[in-house]
């Protein structure tokens, strides 16, 4: 899909990735939300993509923290960019999250990845 100033954001968050991964390469993904995330978060700004990086203790008030970015679709949709996605499991439903690092979510599908998210925490204490 184009934006307003004609990129596809759907290649642009797969070059974000590439670049990221390129960038940390070594590090682990286990805990490591907050950077894996931060730099995608800023390659997609340096291609000049609306987007967001969520906090979810400070922007959502989630008792466990994790760090993800949004980038807006379209009024029913948005991408989830989370790198660190694979330390919560594999599961069907966000398989896409979890082999690609993103993934398009409605809003019904956006609440089902904030529980998956605290609902594992909550499983672990």
């Amino acid at each position: 899909m184009l934006n307003i100033i004609n990129v596809d954001v759907e290649k642009a968050i797969q070059e974000a990735i590439y670049e990221t991964f390129k960038d940390l390469d070594g590090l682990i993904k286990i805990r490591t939300c907050k950077i894996y995330n931060s730099y995608v978060y800023q390659h997609l700004r340096d291609k000049h993509i609306v987007c967001k990086l969520i906090d979810t203790v400070g922007d959502l008030g989630m008792n466990y923290q994790h760090f993800f970015v949004v980038v807006p679709k379209d009024m029913e949709s948005n991408y989830v960019v989370d790198l660190t996605y694979r330390q919560f499991g594999e599961d069907k439903i966000f398989l896409s999250m979890y082999e690609e690092g993103y993934q398009l979510l409605n809003d019904f599908m956006y609440e089902m990845y904030l529980k998956r998210i605290d609902g594992n925490f909550s499983k672990k204490r």
